[in-house]
């Protein structure tokens, strides 16, 4: 009784022991050259459209940066629009700037700040353009109207989407790209939508 007794208490801890180190030799299990290149390819291919959906998204924010800009030169020329107001709108255009956020540093209160800082120079562009020079405008008043309106929003499911799917892929292979000599980054991208 007493030899099994300590026979049992030796055999716990060995067997302890033993699947620890199974584990261990399980986790640290070299990849194959063929599951190593199909992991390699699975990270570029959704990176890509990641960086794809992204690049897509500052060409359109670059378009309505153009079109205030554009707005402000040629109210500019109008004698009718107020000195504060041309002001106003120009400081607007150009604070926009700094808070253009970017891929790495994106986070929820630098989108809100953007979004409110945007928003606002936006809806005084295009009053002070209809009020003083609807004409001239209209082209570029309806380019940042459309933007506003679904276009920003489509950009922005467009990128999360790709964005959501390399975080969910990176989650679940975590184990097989931690074998990997140069693992991608980053573990995650940021997205404008909460993940629920």
């Amino acid at each position: 009784m007493e030899s099994s007794r300590r026979f049992t208490l030796i055999l716990i801890p060995l067997l302890a022991v033993s699947l620890i180190l199974f584990r261990a030799c399980k986790s640290e299990k070299s990849l194959s050259e063929s599951e190593t290149t199909a992991l390699q390819h699975q990270a570029d291919s959704l990176q890509q459209a990641v960086t794809s959906a992204w690049a897509s998204l500052l060409q359109a924010d670059d378009q309505v940066h153009y079109n205030l800009n554009g707005v402000v030169q040629i109210l500019d020329e109008k004698s009718s629009v107020p000195a504060a107001d041309k002001d106003s709108l120009s400081a607007l255009v150009e604070n926009l700037g700094p808070l253009r956020r970017s891929m790495e540093g994106m986070k929820s209160t630098a989108i809100d700040a953007y979004d409110d800082g945007l928003f606002t120079t936006i809806n005084f562009a295009i009053k002070l353009a209809n009020e003083h020079a609807p004409e001239e405008t209209a082209g570029l008043v309806a380019g940042l109207g459309s933007f506003t309106g679904t276009q920003l929003l489509n950009y922005r499911v467009s990128y999360d989407g790709p964005a959501r799917a390399y975080n969910i892929w990176y989650e679940e292979h975590a184990d097989a790209i931690s074998g990997l000599a140069n693992p991608p980054t980053p573990k995650s991208y940021p997205l404008f939508t909460i993940s629920e």
